[in-house]
C-alpha cells in the first residue's frame, strides 16, 4: 500500500545545493538540534520567513529587465557566479 505522505512530499520537495557560510551552517545545525527538527526545515522555514517579511514578497506583477546580458552573453564586467554582485545591480 503506498503511504499518500510519501509521495505528496517527493511531489514538492526539491533537492539542490547551495554555498552556505560555514558559521551560518553551524548555527543552523545546533538550532535544528535544539529544536528537535530537522536541517532542512530549519532552512525551508527560514528561507519562507525571510521571503515574507521583504517588502517585495508579493512583488508588483511586473518585470524589470536587469542589463546583464547582451545577445546570449554577460555584458563585461558582469559575473554570473557573483550572486551579491549581481543582487546589487
Amino acid at each position: 500500500m503506498l503511504d499518500c505522505r510519501m509521495v505528496m512530499k517527493h511531489i514538492y520537495a526539491m533537492r539542490t545545493t547551495v554555498d552556505i557560510a560555514e558559521h551560518v551552517l553551524i548555527e543552523a545545525k545546533q538550532f535544528a538540534a535544539r529544536s528537535r527538527l530537522s536541517l532542512a526545515r530549519v532552512m525551508e522555514d527560514s528561507l519562507r520567513k525571510y521571503l515574507a517579511s521583504e517588502p517585495s514578497a508579493g512583488g508588483d506583477g511586473k518585470r524589470h529587465r536587469l542589463g546583464l546580458m547582451d545577445g546570449g552573453a554577460p555584458l563585461p564586467g558582469i559575473d554570473l557566479t557573483d550572486t551579491s554582485d549581481l543582487l546589487e545591480r
